[in-house]
């Protein structure tokens, strides 16, 4: 990606609407509401807000950004496919950016990354500096873990995915998918397929 390819990223993946836009490493803008639901209708504003901050508009940028989890089910369905949608709406890149290499970005050394699951259970995965040494997996724990919004390497969320996008491979091609360690609660209604009547 160029120095100064504009990157705009974004996460839903919890109780918030949370973007960032990039040029480069600079940081145009920083934006995050708080919010048990809703994030389908403010996600777009609040990205247009953040490109009026810039200076920039939609098709200014280079690439787009997006966490896809652990999380919310459905708030990393809905950040996932609008990324999904910009992408192909705009002609760019939409890169898929887990939470645990955001935590690890900028990281050096063999550590352990943990982060709250439900019923008494963490999500972990091993990583060498930023490289991952293991999938991530849910266990039982004792542990209090919280969910980090500012990074270790002491940005925001947002702008580490930014960070994290701009230093992905992006000739694959391949779209952004939900990063889901369990199954979901809730069942996803199958397909049927229609019975033709002669």
């Amino acid at each position: 990606m160029q120095p100064d390819a504009k990157i705009l990223a974004f996460d839903t993946s919890t109780a918030h609407c949370a973007v960032a836009l990039l040029s480069g490493d600079d940081i145009l803008a920083d934006m995050r509401m708080e919010m048990d639901k809703g994030q389908a209708e403010h996600l777009l504003p609040l990205c247009e807000d953040a490109l009026k901050r810039g200076g920039f508009g939609w098709t200014d940028l280079n690439a787009i950004a997006v966490c896809t989890g652990p999380g919310n089910f459905t708030g990393i369905r809905i950040s996932v496919s609008t990324a999904r949608g910009l992408s192909l709406a705009l002609g760019i890149p939409a890169i898929g950016v887990t939470l645990f290499e955001a935590m690890a970005f900028g990281n050096q050394g063999r550590q352990t990354l943990a982060l709250p699951a439900r019923r008494g259970h963490i999500y972990s995965q091993d990583f060498d500096g930023e490289d991952a040494l293991s999938d991530a997996a849910m266990t039982k724990s004792d542990e209090a873990v919280e969910r980090p919004y500012l990074m270790p390497c002491g940005y925001t969320l947002p702008v580490t995915l930014a960070h994290v996008g701009q230093r992905k491979d992006t000739s694959d091609k391949i779209p952004p998918a939900p990063y889901y360690i369990q199954a979901p609660d809730a069942a996803i209604p199958k397909s049927i397929t229609p019975k033709m009547l002669s």
